[in-house]
């Protein structure tokens, strides 16, 4: 897109390369730090809103009150 003062021509783009997914899973200790940020934000947010989490403990499936969601990190 030209915007007023710009050049007359718009440079010419590249389309934009995603990475390759085997690519992005090779970097294990990157992966692992992207999967705990996540369930960090789950849980707050569950914690935030009241909201029960279900856990697997003894072999079975248990709920984890709000108040008792423990957020590390």
């Amino acid at each position: 897109m030209v915007r007023p003062g710009d050049s007359s021509k718009e440079p010419v783009r590249q389309p934009d390369r995603r990475p390759e997914i085997s690519d992005l899973l090779k970097d294990f200790r990157e992966v692992q730090r992207v999967l705990q940020r996540a369930v960090r934000q789950a849980l707050d947010l569950h914690k935030k809103l009241g909201f029960p989490i279900a856990a697997w403990e003894g072999g079975k499936v248990v709920w984890i009150p709000a108040e008792q969601i423990r957020v590390d990190g």
